[in-house]
């Protein structure tokens, strides 16, 4: 069996949450932005179940909210809130690594 590429492993629908969650952290979609799910499903080539699923998860962790008659807004993410994502996940990377460098030794021990 061919090794696994990481976009193979994760899911659509994650990868839907992961997208719409790097464009808000980097400021293509502003505060205030709509987000249509028609839109951005044909813009990412999936369906909208996916986009729905990511905005729900978005939602409940502060990024977006749902305004009715207007539909889901991208929320006001201050500076400090920003800082302290890419923080947590450049901590989460760096355990990654660390890990995945005990797995090779440890595999490499075993050969």
């Amino acid at each position: 069996m061919k090794g696994w590429f990481e976009e193979e492993i994760i899911s659509i629908r994650e990868r839907a949450y992961i997208y719409l969650k790097n464009m808000i952290l980097e400021g293509e979609y502003k505060a205030g932005d709509r987000l249509v799910e028609r839109e951005l499903a044909e813009k990412m080539n999936i369906s909208r179940t996916p986009i729905r699923e990511a905005l729900f998860r978005l939602e409940s962790q502060g990024f977006v909210k749902t305004v009715p008659r207007k539909g889901v807004l991208v929320s006001q993410i201050s500076t400090e809130e920003v800082i302290e994502v890419f923080t947590i996940l450049s901590s989460l990377e760096v355990l990654a690594a660390k890990l995945a460098a005990q797995k090779i030794q440890r595999l490499k021990r075993e050969v």
